[in-house]
């Protein structure tokens, strides 16, 4: 009875085989796994050379740079430039300064040279120019005190007359008058051109040599400021005298 249960035993190591076989098969299977590790090792190497040659590329970039900053340099040095062409000279900066001080003060400092040439030039021409206006009216005055008295006496009239232009009172009363009426037919005129007032039956007319007919009122301020007729501008002298 003993000898079925080491057979037994030998079975069951037996059946203990295959799962060792399955353990090594089992590790076995573990290797290529190692392997894929190892190649995936590998392939990061490649990865990481890539970074390396990208850190590498990028120092071009940097080193572009440099000639970018050494370019803004003259810029820079523009800056200098244009700051040290606003400096004014000092000889120009002094009208600066003394626009800045009171007004005494700059009286009281010497002007320059120009200004001094300037103003004195204009005085000396203010004053040649005063010479020869005076120098003419002198010369204008002695030419017409020089006059004849019969020139002076022929132009007085002329002046008064242009001065007064108006006829005397016993013109404008040599001038023909009448009392208006509606019933006369003769006259065609009802109304006067000075006042614009119509003339009414009783009212004193007085006509013009020309024919037309005005209130003796009206007529009369009018030609003692003027010697034509209101309407058609006819000298009342001219045509009184014909």
């Amino acid at each position: 009875a003993i000898l079925p249960y080491e057979e037994a035993q030998i079975s069951h190591q037996q059946a203990s085989l295959p799962y060792e076989d399955a353990q090594i098969s089992h590790q076995q299977a573990i290797l290529p796994y190692e392997d894929a590790q190892i190649s995936l090792q590998q392939a990061i190497l490649p990865y990481e050379e890539a970074q390396i040659s990208l850190q590498q590329a990028s120092l071009p970039y940097e080193e572009a740079q440099t000639p970018h900053q050494q370019a803004i340099l003259p810029y820079h040095e523009a800056n200098a430039n244009y700051e040290t062409a606003n400096q004014l000279p000092q000889e120009e900066q002094i009208p600066l300064q003394q626009a800045n001080l009171p007004l005494q003060e700059i009286h009281s400092n010497p002007e320059p040279n120009h200004i001094f040439h300037r103003r004195s030039h204009r005085r000396f021409h203010w004053q040649s120019h005063r010479e020869r206006s005076h120098h003419h009216s002198r010369e204008s005055s002695r030419h017409h005190s020089r006059a004849p008295q019969s020139i002076l006496s022929r132009e007085r009239p002329v002046y008064r007359q242009s001065i007064c232009q108006g006829l005397t009172k016993a013109c404008i009363r040599c001038l023909p008058s009448c009392m208006f009426s509606s019933d006369d037919q003769a006259s065609q005129q009802t109304q006067c051109v000075v006042c614009l007032f119509e003339f009414e039956d009783g009212q004193m007319i007085r006509i013009l040599p020309c024919s037309h007919e005005f209130h003796a009122k009206c007529i009369y301020k009018w030609l003692r400021a003027n010697r034509t007729c209101p309407i058609c501008r006819a000298d009342v002298l001219q045509g009184s005298s014909e």
